[in-house]
C-alpha cells in the first residue's frame, strides 16, 4: 500500500525540514522557521495544571472501528521518532465523534515522544510532572479536508483533533504495543534507508487506555514545525503502561541527527517544551454522575462507557462550542 501521495508529501515536510530537538534548528529557535507559527499564543503542549481546570461533563470519546483489526497499517522511522501511518483504503473507516467534539474526525495516524530516562519523555505535563512517554493518535475533518496536510495548514481551529496518551512504566509487557515495537528494531536505523514496513493486522483501539470518558480538552497546536494552531487537544487522564524493555526499544531507535564525529545519534528526549496556557481554558471532563460536589478532586478510573446527555450538558455543550468557534478557548 502507498500512502496517499498529498499526506506523503506533507510528511517529507515535516519531518525533513531541517529543524531538530537539540542540535540544528533545535526547539528553542523553531519560531525562527519559515513560515512557522511556533511563537503563537496557542501553542502545545502545555502543562495541565488541574487546579485551574473547569470541570464539565463532555461525555465520553467515541471511537468508532477502531477495535477491527487493521490490515492496512505502516510503521515509519521518519529521523524524529516513529510514527504509525493509516492507509487511505482504510482511514474512512477509523472515526472519532463524542466528547464534545464539534464534528466527526477520520484517524490519520499515531506517534510516540519519549525521554532519555524516566523522569522525562511526555510533552504535556501534568502538574508539571512529566511521563516517560506519551502517544498522539491524530484525526482531521474529513469532510471538510482532503488529508492531513490540508486540514493543518488551514489554521481553523476545529480542523485537526489529537488525543494524547500518558506512558508509564509497568511490571507487566503490554501486549498491544508488542505489536508495533516488535518491528521497531526493522527500521531503527535511520541511516540504512530502511524506515518503513508494513505491520501485521492489528486492532488501533488496542494501545488506548479502557477510560475515554475523561480528559483534558483545549485548544492548541501541532507540537512540531510549523507549529500550526488547528489541533483541539483531548489529553487523557487515565495512562497506559509499557515495560521498561519496550521503553528502551524505542530508545534505542537512530534518527536523522548526528554528533560532532558525524555518527548518527539515538532518537531519545524527542518532545517539544512547554508552552503558556496565556488566555486559553483548560477543561476537565469527567461524567456528571461522579465526582459532584468536589470540584478540586480528580475521581477514580471509570469505565469509560458512553454518558446519556443531559439537558442542562447538551445546553452547556452549545454554549462550549459557541465560545471555542468565536474565542478559540
Amino acid at each position: 500500500m502507498i500512502i496517499r501521495q498529498l499526506d506523503y508529501e506533507l510528511f517529507l515536510w515535516l519531518f525533513f525540514a531541517g529543524w531538530s530537538y537539540n542540535n540544528d534548528n533545535p526547539r528553542e529557535e523553531w519560531h525562527l522557521i519559515p513560515g512557522s507559527y511556533c511563537n503563537g499564543t496557542s501553542q502545545s503542549p502545555i502543562n495541565i495544571n488541574t487546579s485551574i481546570a473547569i470541570h464539565i461533563d463532555l461525555g465520553s470519546l467515541s471511537p468508532d472501528g477502531y477495535t477491527e483489526a487493521n490490515p492496512n497499517l505502516e510503521i515509519v522511522n521518519n529521523g524524529h521518532g516513529i510514527t504509525v501511518q493509516l492507509h487511505e483504503a482504510v482511514e474512512a473507516f477509523y472515526t472519532l465523534s463524542g466528547g464534545g467534539l464539534p464534528t466527526t474526525y477520520t484517524a490519520s495516524q499515531f506517534h510516540f515522544h519519549w525521554g532519555s530516562i524516566n523522569s522525562q519523555g511526555s510533552e504535556h505535563l501534568i502538574n508539571s510532572n512529566a511521563f516517560p512517554a506519551e502517544l498522539h493518535m491524530v484525526h482531521y475533518d474529513r469532510a471538510k479536508y482532503a488529508n492531513l496536510g490540508a486540514a493543518l495548514t488551514s489554521l481553523q481551529w476545529d480542523a485537526v483533533t489529537a488525543v494524547g496518551v500518558m506512558i508509564q512504566i509497568g511490571e507487566d509487557e503490554n501486549t498491544a504495543f508488542k505489536s508495533v515495537l516488535d518491528y521497531v528494531s526493522q527500521i531503527a536505523n535511520y541511516s540504512s534507508g530502511n524506515t518503513s514496513l508494513s505491520l501485521p493486522s492489528f486492532s488501533i483501539r488496542s494501545v488506548l487506555p479502557f477510560d475515554l470518558a475523561r480528559f483534558y480538552r483545549y485548544n492548541g497546536s501541532l507540537t512540531v514545525p510549523n507549529c500550526y494552531e488547528s489541533v483541539i487537544w483531548n489529553v487523557l487522564e487515565e495512562p497506559i503502561s509499557i515495560s521498561q524493555a519496550q521503553l528502551d526499544t524505542l530508545r534505542n531507535v537512530y534518527g536523522d541527527t548526528r554528533d560532532s564525529a558525524g555518527n548518527y545519534e539515538t532518537t531519545v528526549n524527542n518532545y517539544r517544551l512547554v508552552n503558556p496556557l496565556n488566555d486559553r481554558t483548560l477543561y476537565y471532563s469527567r461524567p456528571e454522575d461522579q465526582g459532584e460536589g468536589d470540584e478540586t478532586s480528580t475521581p477514580e478510573p471509570t469505565d469509560g462507557g458512553a454518558v446519556a446527555i443531559s439537558p442542562m450538558r447538551a445546553l452547556f455543550i452549545v454554549a462550549l462550542a459557541l465560545c471555542m468557534l468565536f474565542n478559540r478557548f
